[in-house]
């Protein structure tokens, strides 16, 4: 009866929030454009085309948030015998395996730390909605 009447009420409010355009699409869509945000913050430029490749794309619940320039991957990851990035990127040398340039993530720290803050605002959400009456 009452707690049967809460029950069917909490759901609905659950069911709501994951509706297209309501609260989880609106949480995933915030969460790209912060990422996008913050990552163009620390990524190395140069002449600005790797900052400029940023894209975000998605529907109600999905959301892909990437660089498009070709050597994005190089930047983020390292190379190994390339000379594809910026001028002012440090060049390491290792007499065995030759010259390299090292690492300089600017991607996927961001997104660790904003799927981190993804989940606690995707659980708070939750909370609120189990409490209300």
């Amino acid at each position: 009866p009452e707690s049967k009447k809460r029950f069917h009420n909490k759901m609905a409010q659950l069911a709501k929030f994951i509706q297209p355009n309501q609260g989880l699409s609106k949480l995933l869509a915030m969460t790209g454009m912060i990422i996008l945000k913050n990552s163009a913050k620390i990524v190395p430029v140069d002449q600005g085309a790797l900052r400029g490749s940023a894209y975000m794309k998605g529907s109600s619940f999905m959301v892909e948030i990437g660089y498009g320039a070709e050597y994005a991957k190089f930047v983020e990851f390292g190379t190994r015998g390339e000379n594809l990035l910026s001028s002012d990127t440090k060049i390491v040398v290792n007499e065995k395996k030759g010259k390299y340039h090292g690492t300089r993530p600017f991607f996927f720290p961001t997104v660790h730390k904003e799927i981190k803050e993804f989940r606690k605002k995707w659980s708070n959400e939750i909370v609120k909605i189990s409490r209300k009456k």
